[in-house]
Formats: C-alpha cells, sequence, structure tokens
C-alpha cells in the first residue's frame, strides 16, 4: 500500500464534507480556525495539510471554497467514476445500498450479490443482483474496484477472496471478523459494536 498516513486521508475527506456543507451555504471563504472548530483540530493541523497540498489561503480573506474544494476532489479521486459493488442484501445490506445509490457521484453501484434465489436476477433499488458464486467473474467483467460486504462473520473471507480476485483492491467491511488480503488490498472494518462502546466511553466523560 502506498506510504500515505491514515488520518491524513480522513482528515482530508473531512475537509471536502465540510466545504460542500459550506459551499451549500453561498459562502465564498473559509478560515482555518474555522475548519478546525468544526472538525476538532488544530488550526495549524489545517494549514499543514493544506501546505503539503500545495494550497494556501490568504490570512484576510482565508480559503476559497470552490478552489479549494475542487483541490480535495482531485486528490481523492473523487472526479472520475469509482465502480462498487455490494454482497449481502440482509437487512444491513439493502439499507447501505439505499444510503449510498442516492450519495454522491464519484461512485457507481455496479453490482450487488446475494444468495438468496428470491433477489437473484433482479434489480434491488435499481442495481442489478448476481449470485455470490459469479462475484469474480462479475467483479472483472464490470471493473469494479471497490467492495462493501454486509454478509455474515463467518463469510467475510470466501467472499474476500473472490472479490480480489476479480480486481477488487479496496473493500469496506461491515464486520468485525478480520480478513487476509494481499498488501495491494486496503481494508476498512465499520464495527457497529465498538463505535458505539466509543461513543459511550466518552459520553461518560463529558
Amino acid at each position: 500500500m502506498p506510504n500515505t498516513s491514515y488520518k491524513v486521508v480522513e482528515r482530508r475527506c473531512q475537509y471536502r464534507r465540510l466545504l460542500q456543507q459550506v459551499a451549500q451555504e453561498n459562502r465564498p471563504n473559509i478560515f482555518s480556525h474555522e475548519i478546525a472548530r468544526h472538525l476538532h483540530i488544530s488550526p495549524d493541523t489545517v494549514r499543514q495539510d493544506m501546505r503539503v497540498l500545495k494550497y494556501h489561503g490568504s490570512p484576510n480573506a482565508g480559503y476559497q471554497v470552490a478552489e479549494l474544494l475542487e483541490h480535495l476532489q482531485r486528490y481523492l479521486h473523487v472526479t472520475a467514476k469509482n465502480r462498487v459493488a455490494i454482497v449481502g442484501l440482509g437487512n444491513l445490506g439493502k439499507a447501505l445500498l439505499r444510503y449510498y445509490k442516492n450519495k454522491e457521484s464519484f461512485f457507481s453501484l455496479e453490482a450487488a450479490f446475494e444468495l438468496d434465489e428470491s433477489v437473484v436476477g433482479r434489480m434491488i433499488l435499481g442495481t442489478p443482483c448476481y449470485h455470490t458464486s459469479e462475484i469474480t467473474k462479475i467483479v472483472e467483467e464490470k471493473n469494479i474496484t471497490v467492495g462493501i460486504i454486509a454478509v455474515p462473520a463467518t463469510a467475510s473471507q470466501k467472499v474476500v477472496d473472490a472479490l480480489v480476485m476479480g480486481g477488487v483492491r479496496g473493500i469496506l467491511m461491515f464486520t468485525d471478523m478480520l480478513v487476509k488480503v494481499p498488501e495491494h488490498v486496503f481494508v476498512e472494518y465499520v464495527d457497529m459494536t465498538t463505535l458505539l462502546e466509543t461513543t459511550i466511553f466518552f459520553s461518560r466523560l463529558s
């Protein structure tokens, strides 16, 4: 994997989402201390991140929202379509499909995969559904590079292997099961239980 700090990339994604909101408010400029306040980080961190991006604001006017947003989108590769598949259409999978389907334009949901024969071969929320036995074939045919996994933990590794064989290079896991992947594949885990435990812990400190 590229030697890029996860935290740095995460902050830049947060910058982009914040700037999108600010742009909707028709604000032309924003200052580093405003960005810092929204994201609970220091203004120095914001300025350092922008310097690394080779983007510089003005002491009097701050950063130009539209220009900085475009700069971040180029860095994050959201100016081109990224082809995505989702595996598992249980309650969680369908909720994720519905959420992501209308979310943003920098990715397209190309396929869904499921064991349940009652949904295989149908369009589910506008996305074609295939049997999980076809994962590698369809992923390769459609040039899908990112997979979202919402299957039981025991099935996770088999699904990951099929996705990677098809050419997937990024996987978003909605399970607490750790999986093995080649070095060139990035895996992000979304463990709902851990997130809730963390939230409860910090809520008690406030």
